[in-house]
């Protein structure tokens, strides 16, 4: 499994936002610009967060984006879901229909239970834990 530059930028994006640490949109100008990301490429990484309903965008001279919940609560599975989809390292895990053997395959018992463990550890961590020592600029 490899994430993506959006569920990469997704994290930052919203660990930045949740660094301001007001109640006020924080300009997409000012996370383009301490991300070091166009603000085109950042509406893409906004728009599947918006729909998943992890953070709200205001429109407006005073615009930007503010969090709708709270970063001990949101967890990297959370993000790296709203960004890419679900994670799952095999096809087969999501009822492949390409794949005869899934049933009896001894091998997706594996995967199977290499991608619970993973996204248990992606539960555990929180935007707050990811955040935690370091300074975003």
């Amino acid at each position: 499994m490899r994430i993506s530059t959006k569920g990469r930028y997704a994290l930052r994006t919203l660990a930045d936002i949740a660094s301001q640490q007001t109640t006020t949109p924080v300009s997409f100008q000012s996370i383009a610009h301490r991300q070091g990301i166009s603000q085109k490429y950042l509406w893409q990484i906004i728009t599947p967060l918006k729909e998943a309903g992890l953070l709200d965008v205001v429109r407006g001279v005073n615009g930007g984006c503010v969090l709708t919940r709270d970063p001990r609560t949101l967890t990297v599975r959370d993000i790296l879901v709203a960004a890419e989809g679900p994670i799952m390292l095999v096809p087969c895990l999501n009822g492949h229909p390409d794949c005869k053997r899934a049933p009896t395959c001894c091998a997706r018992t594996v995967w199977s239970q290499v991608n619970d463990k993973l996204l248990a550890a992606l539960d555990e961590i929180t935007l707050s834990t990811v955040m935690e020592g370091h300074a975003i600029p």
